[in-house]
């Protein structure tokens, strides 16, 4: 018996925001904090398309995956045009 699945998949995102902070390292000289502290709102949810492709081999599976935000995140009246964009692999186990 063939235990080997391969699957596709394309379909709606929904991010949701839990917090908003940022990291910076300038020749070795580092910051970090809230992007409320400097005056920049983001959105609460954020909208998108995922894709990907994966393969079952019987309980493990291991899948890679492409989000392609379609909401500004920024929230603010200033034409600012920042989306995210994520690439992830996952690997699981089913029992």
């Amino acid at each position: 018996e063939n235990n080997v699945k391969p699957n596709i998949f394309i379909g709606p995102v929904l991010g949701i925001n839990l917090n908003a902070k940022y990291e910076i390292e300038v020749v070795g000289q580092s910051e970090d904090g809230d992007l409320k502290d400097l005056g920049l709102d983001v959105k609460s949810t954020d909208f998108g398309l995922v894709f990907g492709a994966g393969v079952n081999f019987g309980n493990i599976s291991v899948d890679g995956r492409y989000n392609l935000g379609l909401s500004t995140i920024p929230d603010s009246e200033e034409d600012v045009d920042v989306k995210n964009s994520v690439i992830s692999i996952m690997l699981g186990y089913s029992f």
